[in-house]
């Protein structure tokens, strides 16, 4: 065969295959789509099927990524949002949102329920719940509010905080239910004697239910990104959509041109776009990831190899601007000054007792409630970073990772004593450690990421691939 031809042959081949896989994500996701609020400070059906959201008292505020207006906020008093009466499909279903509550521990805290919110004597349709001890609770009613009408499956201690998670359940079957929080299944016992799921004539709500004995249940906090189908997703689909709110679809189809031109190109042009090719495999996925951990050995065995620095080499009141071997350098506070070394002397964490605070004048006004602002230095990147929460007040430090544009990629938070860390699938450009916790005067320590890399390998060894086949060309021509 005309090895010209067979080149391009092979290109157009990567290109249809790359095609082919992204392809299959972005026809999966939207199947089976009953509705879809993105919640973006209106209640449009997203999903086509006209199932519009109606706002009572909610207000817009920002999503879990810290993006302004793409969210929505309930009150805990009287806010919710009606869904409608056509938003009721048979099992097997899917409900998938994020949420953001800030008492985890309230008695009863309601999502999503599809049907009969206002009655607490009949219960019908689907619902997604917690509870007072972080109780997760997927739902399905059939009537008479008694447990021979309905089935729980209850997860235990799996929302204990204030912030953003994504929740979703399929409800498979009778007693067939799989209930995930941050794309894990998070497993669960079951409650009630139920036969299954009914519906009636009544609408739905998302932070309103009416409980037994005719009181009330309101959400207090926020919700984006909420889903209903009339299928039971995948596993694979449910980590997609814990990823970040109002995953994006992909866009390939640029990728057929390119295995198409290849067909048309001398062999110098085919090679060029492999490498075109190639690249398109990354820019072509969905949106970026952020994983969040609270077990530090558990977040080392990720995203290891890791760098670590306990500050316990350095002398007290020593001020950081730069940790060169963890790829950072701290802003100057709002105060004035850098983050400077403090002696707790508790030992709250495993790294000893010198940890790094944000008030180098001293414990006074000066730089109380500063932010420490960590950025990556010029020419490295960083997709990883943990840290302890050194300070003794009953707190969550979190941290806010940016990208390079300013926009966030997440947050994670520590208590006192404990550790926090993420993996980002976007490189990141900028940590802020909120400085408006506890006493305002905070400390971190043993701060670690991932071992800071030139931004630019994987060009390079495209562009080496590119040459070495262009060289071999040469010389069989030879």
């Amino acid at each position: 065969m005309n090895m010209k031809l067979n080149f391009s042959v092979l290109v157009m081949c990567v290109g249809v295959c790359i095609l082919g896989l992204c392809s299959s994500g972005e026809a999966s996701i939207s199947d089976g789509l009953v509705a879809w609020w993105q919640l973006n400070n209106d209640g449009t059906d997203a999903s086509g099927n006209g199932n519009h959201a109606t706002f009572s008292g909610v207000v817009p505020t920002a999503d879990a990524l810290g993006r302004a207006d793409r969210a929505m906020a309930f009150d805990g008093i009287d806010d919710f949002i009606d869904i409608g009466s056509s938003v009721k499909p048979a099992m097997a279903l899917t409900v998938s949102l994020w949420a953001q509550i800030n008492d985890p521990n309230a008695t009863s805290t309601p999502l999503f329920r599809n049907d009969t919110v206002n009655s607490g004597a009949f219960r019908y349709g689907a619902e997604l719940w917690t509870q007072s001890g972080g109780n997760a609770i997927a739902s399905v009613y059939e009537g008479y509010s008694m447990s021979s009408n309905r089935q729980h499956k209850l997860a235990g201690g799996v929302w204990t905080d204030q912030l953003w998670h994504h929740i979703a359940v399929t409800f498979n079957g009778s007693f067939d239910f799989n209930l995930y929080v941050d794309g894990i299944d998070v497993g669960g016992d079951y409650r009630g004697t139920g036969s299954g799921l009914g519906y009636s004539g009544g609408g739905g709500r998302l932070g309103h239910h009416q409980i037994s004995g005719g009181a009330h249940s309101w959400l207090n906090g926020a919700m984006d990104d909420v889903r209903v189908y009339d299928r039971a997703l995948s596993v694979d689909e449910i980590t997609l959509l814990a990823s970040q709110p109002d995953v994006p679809e992909p866009a390939s189809l640029s990728l057929l041109a390119i295995g198409g031109l290849a067909m048309l190109r001398r062999r110098r042009t085919a090679i060029c776009l492999v490498g075109v090719v190639l690249l398109s495999i990354t820019t072509a996925t969905y949106a970026a990831t952020f994983d969040t951990f609270g077990d530090e050995t558990e977040w080392q065995n990720t995203v290891a190899p890791t760098v670590l620095e306990n500050f316990e080499s350095y002398a007290t009141g020593s001020q950081i601007t730069e940790l060169t071997a963890l790829g950072v350098s701290f802003e100057t506070l709002a105060g004035g000054g850098h983050p400077h070394i403090y002696n707790h002397g508790a030992n709250t964490t495993p790294y000893g007792s010198r940890h790094l605070g944000n008030f180098p004048n001293g414990i006074n006004a000066t730089n109380r409630w500063d932010d420490i602002v960590l950025t990556v230095l010029p020419g490295t990147t960083i997709t990883a970073l943990g840290f302890w929460n050194g300070d003794g007040q009953s707190d969550t430090l979190v941290a806010t990772a940016y990208d390079a544009s300013g926009q966030a990629l997440g947050s994670v938070g520590a208590y006192k004593g404990n550790f926090a860390g993420f993996l980002s699938s976007t490189a990141v450009a900028k940590v802020v450690f909120d400085g408006n916790t506890g006493d305002g005067w905070n400390h971190l320590d043993g701060l670690q990421t991932n071992v800071p890399e030139p931004a630019s390998l994987s060009l390079l060894a495209i562009g080496g691939l590119a040459m070495l086949r262009r060289s071999r060309l040469i010389r069989r021509r030879k």
